[in-house]
């Protein structure tokens, strides 16, 4: 359960970071590598947590988890807002 709400955090805040430093890139606003830096290294904690849990189930076929590392690397966003709303939502409605 710690390890969902870390996921959830580090997604967000990435997130928010990353916008912030999208905003500070097209203002030409100072600090804008420093904002890109700092998002990428917090969305590697939620790309790791996510393939961690991806890679130690057993209900996946090679194949899913193949293609989820894929979203991962390429569309780190957005897989990592299909992996929360469609596989751990509903997991945390069951407990």
């Amino acid at each position: 359960m710690k390890k969902y709400t870390w996921f959830k955090i580090s997604l967000f805040i990435s997130f928010a970071v990353t916008i912030c430093a999208v905003l500070f890139k097209i203002m030409h606003w100072p600090y804008a590598d420093i904002l890109f830096t700092t998002g990428t290294l917090i969305s590697l904690i939620y790309i790791m947590i996510a393939l961690t849990d991806i890679y130690q189930t057993e209900n996946k076929t090679i194949i899913e988890k193949l293609l989820w590392l894929l979203g991962f690397i390429f569309l780190s966003f957005i897989a990592g807002f299909i992996y929360y709303f469609i596989v751990i939502k509903p997991k945390y409605r069951l407990q």
